[in-house]
Formats: C-alpha cells, sequence, structure tokens
C-alpha cells in the first residue's frame, strides 16, 4: 500500500487553510464596513430629525426659528445679529458653534433644496470673511 508523500499532502492542506483564512477575513472586513454604514445612516437621519441650534450668543434662537421654517434671508440676517453681537473670545466661540451647526443643518437639506444650497454658500462666504 502506498502512502501519501508528506510534500504532497501539505500544499493541499495549506490551500485550504490559506481559503479559509482570507475568507474569515473578508467576512470580518465587510461586517466592519456594513456596521460603520449603518451607525452613519442612522445618525444621520437622527440628526436631520432634530436640526436645534445649541449656541447660546445673540441671534442663536432667531437662526434656529428660521431654519425650522426654511426662512434663509431670516436665518442670514440672524448671523449677521450674531457677527456683531461679538465682544469676547467666548462670543467668537459661540459664534464658530453657531455657524458650524448651521452649515451642518444646510448641508443636510442643500441636495433637496436649491435656497437651502444658496444659503449654505452665503453662510461659508461669511464664515471664510469674504
Amino acid at each position: 500500500m502506498a502512502q501519501a508523500q508528506p510534500a504532497a499532502v501539505w500544499p493541499w492542506i495549506h490551500q485550504i487553510m490559506r481559503r479559509l483564512i482570507s475568507n474569515w477575513i473578508a467576512a470580518v472586513v465587510a461586517s466592519l464596513v456594513l456596521t460603520l454604514f449603518m451607525t452613519s445612516a442612522c445618525s444621520k437621519s437622527k440628526s436631520k430629525e432634530g436640526a436645534a441650534i445649541t449656541a447660546k450668543i445673540a441671534g442663536a434662537s432667531e437662526a434656529n426659528s428660521a431654519l425650522q421654517k426654511k426662512d434663509y434671508d431670516a436665518l442670514l440676517t440672524a448671523l449677521g445679529t450674531a457677527t456683531a453681537a461679538i465682544a469676547s473670545e467666548a462670543d467668537q466661540a459661540e459664534y464658530r458653534k453657531l455657524t458650524n451647526e448651521v452649515l451642518d443643518a444646510l448641508r443636510l437639506v442643500r441636495d433637496q433644496d436649491p435656497k437651502a444650497a444658496e444659503a449654505f454658500q452665503a453662510v461659508r462666504m461669511m464664515v471664510m470673511g469674504r
């Protein structure tokens, strides 16, 4: 009876093990990608539901109500009020927070609303100082 050569059996087992490991790695990577996709999609849907402004500076509450009403002209006026109210470093930090929150809220709706896209560009210009 002929015995199997160890050299002939080892490459066959090695190929099976290599395929199992590569499939396992692919499954782990796919599950991580799927998990990241689902968590980002869930966080975006939650932020669309309640895009409230939390900054505490003059004009923030007006900006929040203008965003809720989709009155983008009033939003820009409220941001102008907030710009005029900057008197200290703390106010500057609150203004940055306000503009970031406004930009985030506008970024979510700018694809569906052309007025929101215009307001987004205007706020970006205000932030950049142009």
